[in-house]
């Protein structure tokens, strides 16, 4: 049984820190393999600039133990919408209804959280790792 249930695939949300149009990191969640995590991942050699040329590179420079919802110190939860975590919603079927492969047609809020201080310390990193390789 996957752990946490129901999510097996992976989020990444691309940063650019510096806002010259160029992603810096991502941050996301990586529940693909047999390890489940949440990260700070350097961007690939790709363009990225759109999602069919996006790369990141593996492994994550950073991560952190994924902790559930019911504890007091989470940074993870995965659960079916409803109108207690969405109570301006009066719809709770986003895609209406639609599938693949006969899965679940229940739509879910992925969240995930990590400290701001580890996302700058990667970009500082990262940055003064490529201003000395090049």
């Amino acid at each position: 049984m996957k752990t946490p249930s129901g999510f097996s695939g992976a989020l990444f949300v691309g940063i650019d820190a510096t806002t010259n149009g160029v992603l810096d990191l991502f941050v996301g969640v990586d529940n693909s393999g047999s390890k489940d995590l949440i990260g700070i991942w350097n961007p690939g050699i790709g363009l990225n600039t759109s999602p069919n040329t996006t790369s990141i590179e593996s492994p994550p420079m950073t991560n952190f133990v994924q902790v559930l919802s019911s504890s007091p110190v989470a940074n993870y939860d995965w659960q079916a919408v409803h109108s207690i975590i969405d109570p301006g919603a009066t719809d709770f079927d986003i895609d209406n209804g639609s599938t693949q492969s006969g899965n679940d047609l229940t739509d879910y809020f992925l969240s995930f959280s990590l400290p701001f201080n580890e996302i700058v310390s990667a970009h500082r990193f990262d940055a003064h790792a490529h201003a000395h390789s090049h």
